[in-house]
């Protein structure tokens, strides 16, 4: 169990890191103009996520979003 939780430590670690490097950080992040959050509220396929333990055999994995009081999603 110890190896396991180690490669999986060290795979987070370096793709983590490769990641990282994709952003053009000399270029600064902007916020998108006309954006909508009622446009994302409701039911979404979850397309490009990293499956948890729990969801290795899952298929058509969904999200729900939802408004709050607090104006956030």
């Amino acid at each position: 169990m110890r190896i396991a939780f180690a490669i999986a430590a060290v795979l987070t670690l370096t793709f983590g890191a490769a990641a990282d490097a994709e952003r053009d950080v000399s270029k600064p992040m902007v916020a998108v103009a006309g954006f909508q959050k009622q446009r994302l509220v409701g039911d979404w396929f979850e397309v490009a996520t990293t499956p948890s333990m729990l969801e290795q055999d899952c298929h058509g994995v969904t999200t729900a979003i939802a408004t709050r009081d607090d104006s956030r999603l």
